[in-house]
């Protein structure tokens, strides 16, 4: 339902500070990596503010030579037409684990919208980061699956005003719709009154 079927392990190692492909390591370094079996996932749903969905389960593999630790992490995806949703939408059980070399393990991954969730189609990156040693939060390679999706609208008067800011958006100049639904509006309650009286007066009489 929510996206295609696994793909081929996707990997990201790390010697030394910096990136690398593992036939191209020499078998004496020793080496940390991070890898993952599930490729990207679209997801045909149209999601509703308020509610929870699951994702795919997603295989995490540790293709190095040491043991390696690794933080789950959703992160901004600049894609045409596509909002990148907030990362506290997601959430990773576990969000952190420590893998032996060779060692994978399956991580659960969740969309939790929040009942106001801003309507929209949406692109983000999911999966592990290595934790480097040191002081502080180090982040080193990363191995991800891309994730889309789109939120609908809560309600319909929700939707019925995207839809105006859609069209003021499009319309240029727009700026002159103000006064003439101000004006519209007054016209309105003056008829309003004015009926109101009529129908008084009719009372009294009879």
């Amino acid at each position: 339902m929510f996206g295609k079927g696994r793909e081929p392990w996707i990997v990201a190692c790390l010697v030394g500070g910096g990136l690398w492909l593992p036939a191209l390591a020499g078998t004496a370094t020793a080496s940390r990596g991070v890898a993952i079996d599930l490729g990207r996932i679209e997801i045909q749903q149209r999601l509703t503010p308020g509610g929870a969905y699951r994702l795919p389960v997603m295989g995490v593999r540790n293709p190095g030579t040491e043991r390696t630790r690794y933080e789950l992490h959703a992160s901004a995806l600049k894609l045409e037409g596509r909002d990148a949703p907030p990362e506290e939408w997601f959430h990773f059980s576990p969000a952190r684990l420590t893998l032996r070399p060779g060692e994978t393990r399956r991580v659960r991954i969740r969309i939790e919208l929040p009942t106001g969730a801003s309507p929209g189609d949406y692109a983000a990156l999911v999966g592990p980061q290595i934790l480097t040693k040191g002081p502080g939060a180090q982040v080193g390679a990363a191995a991800a699956s891309r994730v889309t999706f789109t939120v609908e609208p809560a309600t319909w008067l929700q939707a019925r005003w995207l839809k105006l800011k859609a069209f003021l958006a499009d319309s240029t100049p727009w700026w002159w719709l103000v006064p003439t639904v101000a004006l519209l509006a007054m016209l309105g309650r003056r008829l309003r009154s004015r009926f109101a009286v009529r129908i008084e007066r009719r009372s009294r009489v009879n």
